[in-house]
């Protein structure tokens, strides 16, 4: 990778070239997202020094003028930052340890995976904007979203205080099996997010296009929103941005939604509030993706005379794990 990177540096712009370097950077990259690696192999190959000097804001105009693909220099800065805090293992548990429950007789009744608390590299998910997160950036469950301080809910969509608004928001649960899923309308840079609702008559607390008659009703002071639904509207008062995170369990419809797991689509601002049913205070939130991001990961983008298919450049991309 040192290499890859001054010849990047060092080379005047050429676009075959330069194509050859950026797919071997991004072949590393791939397998490096899928490595273990150890202090001293970091500290023997000089590679942290050369991956700093390329992904940091003093390289941006070199990047700009070598056209740097924005999916690499993301990925790469993935990997930069999960060494630099110490983290050098690829397994997808990590940092996660198993539970289980045996009856009288020893055999297994229940494994459950969680946090482990003695575990050095937990980030922490109270803050506002990217933090140490990265467009595209992909977790393989809701726990690992809360153990990499992504998100802060291990079940809930949404994650916030009802004081400061919320933080982040976790979209796509869709089971067409039992006909439950929220009716949230994913159009990429934009969304339409249904709050949180009340619960209905028999009980239940999802919102899901079974409720029906949307749009209707007089809203009144007789019930309240849920504490959830009131983070998005104090986001919409301060204006703060919110992390949104896609599912693999988002509906057929939604075109970039990843293989598997769940990736970071970066930052969304909510725009507009809109009562939808008051039985249940169900509201729905228009969320606009913030300019000067990293471009959506899994849309279509083809690129002249590109045979190969690499996330970013041509579409689809085979699922790979950046965890």
């Amino acid at each position: 990778m040192v290499g890859y990177i001054d010849r990047v540096k060092n080379t005047p712009r050429n676009s075959r070239i330069h194509r050859r370097n950026y797919e071997k950077m991004w072949d590393w990259a791939l397998l490096m997202h899928e490595s273990n690696v150890s202090q001293a192999m970091l500290d023997s190959s000089q590679v942290m020094a050369s991956l700093q000097s390329f992904v940091g804001n003093s390289s941006r105009a070199m990047r700009l003028e070598k056209r740097v693909p924005v999916f690499l220099t993301e990925d790469l800065t993935m990997i930069f930052r999960k060494w630099n805090r110490g983290d050098f293992d690829s397994d997808p548990e990590r940092g996660l340890i198993r539970r289980e429950t045996r009856d009288q007789n020893g055999i297994l009744v229940r494994s459950k995976l969680q946090l482990d608390p003695d575990w050095q590299h937990r980030q922490a998910h109270d803050f506002f904007g990217d933090g140490h997160l990265v467009n595209g950036q992909m977790f393989p469950s809701r726990l690992a979203l809360l153990r990499d301080g992504a998100h802060g809910s291990r079940y809930g969509g949404i994650s916030g205080t009802v004081r400061h608004g919320a933080r982040s928001i976790v979209m796509g649960y869709h089971d067409d099996a039992s006909q439950q899923y929220y009716a949230d309308i994913d159009m990429h840079e934009v969304i339409e997010y249904q709050g949180t609702a009340l619960p209905d008559n028999d009980g239940g607390a999802l919102t899901n296009l079974k409720d029906g008659n949307m749009g209707t009703g007089a809203f009144d002071d007789s019930t309240s929103p849920t504490a959830c639904t009131r983070m998005l509207m104090r986001s919409l008062e301060t204006g703060l941005p919110v992390r949104v995170f896609r599912s693999c369990k988002a509906a057929g419809c939604v075109k970039n939604k990843p293989a598997s797991g769940f990736r970071y689509d970066a930052l969304y601002r909510v725009t507009r509030q809109t009562p939808q049913k008051q039985a249940r205070q169900i509201w729905s939130f228009r969320m606009e993706r913030l300019p000067g991001q990293g471009p959506l990961r899994g849309l279509r983008r083809p690129m002249a005379r590109n045979t190969r298919q690499r996330e970013g450049w041509a579409t689809p991309h085979p699922p790979r794990r950046t965890w």
